[in-house]
């Protein structure tokens, strides 16, 4: 270097594979260096070109067994002279440099496949190859974009203790290697990044990631300002990009941070590095060659996050085995814990997480899967003796495992972090199988299965560093009257209510749409929809976002055969179906049971369209109630056709006029055969704690049993029922009595059908659509409680299906989700 540059700081850059490998970026490259020159001394470290290395190491596998390694040095080769020709302008001198070294590399696996091994000193000679030559080349290319440079022979400025493979940095000797070179040196050095060389002047490697030790080594020992790492991403973002589409770049982190995501998978710097650089206290930054102008991430000792943003990133580690080892004839599960450790320590397993119950003998390891079946052997033989006596369990592994890592230093000072990621992973639904908090307390870690391991990461993800308030996610199952009533009035009022409509199905096809359905088109756009109608229960499972809500317009069987899925993966269900709620008792229990354990089920116009029936009923019982005898009129399709006849009407063209206003099912028959009273009786009953079913129901229908038709034959064989309805009118009338088609359950039983009331009933006064349900209990047993109000229509339905999809949103809320700044 010129004298005139001594009085300017060192700034070591270090270049990772992805960063030296292509015209492109060289170009940032040089461009970067070049930059730094006006202000800095800098040193350059880099990795060998993208892939060079793995691919090094296939040679010498491949050789080890005798096969053929000659057409993977021949690719290797013709690609680094393909790079000269690339990066630097005709250069015979640096051509026969790159012969020379990969004639070097055939001699050397030839021995390899003569022997058929190799040792720790031929290996990584070999591997040393993509360093030595991507600092020649990259020397030379930033010679001739005007910045003068020259290489540094591989492992001269970087002393180490001659361990081949693994070696130590000997800083006091590299201090000395750079005071005695760099005052002589002239140009910006290259150094090859990962090579060392022994006291005897022979090539060592690092270890994986040793390019950005030797950045680190250089950083500490020049001592440079800072050390930037050249990569190919941002910086460090707060989870990783390829599972979280939105993860945001970190602008500053502490290293004791970084250190921790490193370790649980986050694989931005080599650990090594991260804690030589924290030693010694040289800052750390990382950038993007694909973005210069990107801030980065900066990393010091003093920039980890505090009280106002506890949870700085998260971090997944995949592919790896729980094992656990149950001791239930040890009584000190200390020792179990020390002999199980050591036994896996001895044998070289990496052991990625430990938890241990201090009321049992018993502890769990997370392991790679590629070591499972080591690890197991190593533990089978440390308990050997036990395991013949049964004091000591066979070893059980779940593989395929996913542990996710939650990090941030202000998590030691905020209460309430680990309570609110167990509360969103369960609000998903998933799994934790093990559990572990660093002595530190600045990380929380979680295993689940691998399947759910990308949802455990998104959800966590989107609880802590999603913008608030945010709106809920909303699927639209059904696009009949109530189902289009619904988006309508969604379209008037969702963004409002912060709901955002992300799917919307009907029997054959889907419309999917993650950032929301334009509701002034809905239509237009379901028309235009080809996704395949289950693709709508399995984005509501799959989606990270919370709240999540699902709506069954529908009056399908299978679309209620998904709730306790739903359920039980944190979704809530909001239904005007009534099928799944007045099927088996069996299955209602396992509705419930699903609804404990996840999210919540709301289907209060299964009864009642927008009436406060269900949860009225619901209450009392709650409250230590006891409902004795419960009967009402159901149905506003049938209320509204008794009205009709007692006004005079023919029963026949009443139906008619009820079916053009939106009042009955798709197909009247459902209404008049008395099976969605029964229904909605059923419902009742069990809001009110009575496990009633179906068949336990007297049903008295209004139709004969041949009137169970295609719906054009309904319609022509309705008239039939004229007469009959006529004559039971006048009867009634005669009487000074009202027909009503009721639905009662008392001691007596549960029965459905046309009744008559006297004017001293509550249901003689009803007109219309009108439902009314009456409550007798041990508090209401003199005078009954009376809900009553319009019970058909799409509007009314729809209505009391969007309040059930404001109370589940609510609720769901109330999850205990952090805030980023709470």
């Amino acid at each position: 270097m010129s004298p005139a540059s001594e009085d300017r700081p060192f700034r070591v850059l270090k270049f990772g594979g992805t960063s030296v490998t292509g015209l492109p970026k060289v170009e940032v490259l040089a461009g970067v260096v070049a930059e730094r020159a006006r202000t800095h001394r800098p040193v350059v470290v880099v990795s060998a070109f993208s892939g060079v290395t793995d691919a090094l190491g296939r040679a010498l596998e491949v050789a080890a067994l005798g096969g053929d390694w000659a057409p993977l040095v021949e690719e290797l080769h013709g690609r680094h002279e393909r790079a000269v020709d690339e990066l630097v302008a005709p250069d015979d001198a640096l051509h026969a440099v790159v012969t020379e070294r990969f004639e070097e590399v055939g001699r050397l696996l030839q021995g390899v496949a003569l022997v058929r091994e190799w040792t720790p000193r031929v290996r990584d000679a070999v591997l040393s190859t993509g360093e030595t030559l991507s600092a020649r080349i990259l020397a030379a290319a930033l010679g001739e974009r005007g910045v003068p440079a020259r290489p540094v022979p591989p492992g001269a400025w970087l002393p180490t203790d001659g361990a081949f493979g693994s070696a130590e940095p000997d800083l006091a000797a590299t201090a000395e290697t750079l005071s005695e070179a760099l005052p002589s040196f002239d140009g910006v050095p290259v150094v090859p990044g990962f090579i060392g060389a022994s006291r005897e002047g022979e090539t060592t490697t690092l270890g994986r990631g040793g390019s950005d030790l030797s950045a680190a080594v250089l950083g500490v020992c020049l001592p440079g300002d800072r050390v930037e790492i050249w990569t190919d991403v941002d910086g460090v973002l707060t989870a990783d990009p390829r599972i979280v589409g939105e993860a945001e770049t970190l602008a500053r982190m502490s290293f004791d941070e970084l250190l921790e995501l490193a370790h649980w998978g986050a694989k931005v710097v080599q650990p090594a590095a991260a804690r030589l650089l924290r030693a010694r206290g040289v800052p750390l930054e990382i950038r993007n060659t694909a973005d210069p102008n990107a801030l980065g991430t900066g990393v010091d000792a003093q920039s980890g996050t505090g009280e106002e943003h506890p949870v700085r990133a998260l971090a997944s580690r995949s592919h790896a085995t729980l094992l656990h080892l149950d001791a239930p004839g040890v009584e000190d599960p200390a020792a179990l814990t020390a002999r199980a450790l050591e036994a896996l320590r001895q044998h070289r397993i990496e052991v990625i997480m430990m938890t241990q119950g201090s009321s049992e003998a018993a502890v769990c390891v997370l392991v790679p899967d590629s070591a499972r079946d080591a690890a197991r052997r190593a533990l089978d033989e440390a308990f050997h003796l036990e395991r013949l006596t049964g004091r000591v369990d066979a070893v059980r592994a779940e593989e395929g495992c996913t542990v996710v890592t939650v990090v941030g230093d202000g998590m030691r000072r905020r209460v309430g972090i680990s309570g609110r990621v167990f509360g969103v992973l369960g609000h998903h639904g998933v799994n934790v199988r093990a559990i572990a908090q660093g002595a530190s307390e600045r990380n929380i870690s979680v295993v689940v299965t691998g399947e759910q391991g990308p949802l455990a990461v998104r959800a966590i993800h989107q609880a802590f560093f999603a913008p608030r308030p945010r709106a809920a996610e909303v699927w639209v199952a059904g696009v009949g009257r109530v189902g289009e009533t619904l988006l309508d009035q969604l379209a008037e009022r969702a963004e409002h209510q912060r709901l955002r409509v992300v799917g919307i199905g009907r029997s054959r096809v889907a419309l999917l749409a993650p950032d929301g359905v334009d509701l002034t088109a809905w239509r237009d756009a379901v028309e235009g929809a080809d996704d395949p109608p289950e693709s709508l229960v399995e984005t509501a499972v799959s989606s990270a976002h919370h709240p999540r809500i699902f709506v069954d317009c529908t009056a399908s069987p299978e679309v209620p055969r998904h709730y306790r899925r739903l359920l039980e993966s944190g979704v809530s269900v909001v239904a005007a179906n009534k099928v799944g709620f007045a099927g088996p008792v069996e299955d209602w229990r396992g509705l419930r049971e699903s609804a404990r354990v996840g999210a919540s089920a709301y289907y209060e116009t299964t009864v009642g369209a927008g009436l406060p029936v269900l949860r009225t009923v619901a209450d009392l019982v709650d409250t230590g109630d006891r409902v004795l005898r419960l009967e009402g009129v159901l149905s506003g399709t049938l209320g509204y056709l008794c009205d009709q006849v007692m006004q005079g009407a023919v029963f026949s063209e009443a139906v008619r006029e009820a079916h053009g206003l939106g009042y009955t099912e798709p197909h009247p028959a459902d209404d008049l055969s008395g099976m969605d009273v029964a229904r909605k009786l059923v419902i009742l009953a069990r809001s009110a704690g009575l496990e009633l079913e179906l068949g336990d129901i007297e049903v008295a229908s209004l139709l004969p049993g041949e009137a169970d038709v295609p719906l054009e034959e309904f319609w022509s064989t309705l008239p039939r029922l004229d007469d009959g309805m006529e004559a039971r009118r006048a009867e009634a009338a005669a009487e000074g009595r009202r027909l009503v088609y009721m639905g009662t359950v008392d001691e007596d039983g549960a029965r459905v059908g046309l009744e008559t009331v006297g004017p001293e009933h509550p249901c003689a006064g009803l007109r219309g659509s009108e439902n009314l349900v009456l409550v007798v209990s041990e508090r209401y047993r003199e005078t009954p409680l009376v809900v009553r109000g319009p019970g058909a229509g799409p509007q009314v339905t729809a209505a009391g299906v969007f309040a059930d999809i404001l109370r589940a949103r609510a609720e769901a809320q109330e999850v205990p989700v952090p805030l980023p700044d709470a």
